[in-house]
């Protein structure tokens, strides 16, 4: 699987803090109303900070390999992939509530691209309040606070 450099921030707490932006706004179902849609792609780039620190922790506890993925043209992009062996998770991560056909798209196109040689599980990480499965494309929609953030 082709790999490109993705950055995180250390610590997306010290921003946050100077940003004025809790733990419980960033991961409130209604972002938006707290930060404005103004910053909406740094709080994006938090909020992967913060799941990435949480799903790092769990690929070392399960030793699996995390990763992400992005297309040489830049058409589509996986946030996250947890992989250990034939099994790989793909994540979406949104700072919205709702969830929208857009949001799972590279989930989807992935999986078909990969056809047979994986085992795909796919997760859209969101602000929701509420777990359960789009039964149209099985994508497990998690919110982002059980991950323990």
């Amino acid at each position: 699987m082709p790999k490109a450099p993705k950055h995180f921030m250390l610590d997306p707490a010290i921003a946050m803090s100077l940003l004025d932006v809790t733990k419980e706004q960033l991961t409130d179902f209604d972002v938006d109303k707290h930060i404005g849609k103004i910053n909406s792609d740094l709080i994006g780039q938090l909020m992967e900070s913060l799941v990435y620190q949480s799903l790092i922790v769990y690929a070392d506890a399960l030793d699996a390999h995390l990763c992400h993925f992005r297309d040489s043209k830049g058409r589509h992009e996986i946030d996250f992939i947890l992989q250990k062996g034939r099994k790989l998770i793909l994540f979406e991560v949104k700072t919205n509530f709702n969830v929208k056909d857009s949001y799972v798209r590279h989930l989807n196109w992935f999986e078909e691209i990969a056809g047979e040689e994986y085992q795909i599980s796919k997760v859209l990480l969101n602000t929701g309040q509420v777990a359960y499965q789009r039964q149209e494309d099985k994508v497990q929609v998690v919110p982002i606070a059980m991950l323990g953030l």
